[in-house]
């Protein structure tokens, strides 16, 4: 939206500021990616039952 606003000279922004952004938003995305699988992981493993749960339910 920035680059279109941008290019129609509506809005004007330093260009340095674009790669350092981007670089942010991309660690954003990675961090919240990393949480998001290991709080999945975590779920899953609680949600397994124990060894001799399994046994029984044979």
């Amino acid at each position: 939206m920035a680059y279109l606003a941008a290019a129609r000279g509506w809005w004007h922004f330093p260009s340095y500021l674009i790669l350092p952004l981007l670089g942010v938003g991309f660690c954003v995305a990675g961090l919240v990616s990393s949480l998001t699988y290991a709080v999945r992981r975590h779920r899953a493993r609680d949600a397994e039952p124990a060894e001799g749960e399994q046994a029984r339910l044979r």
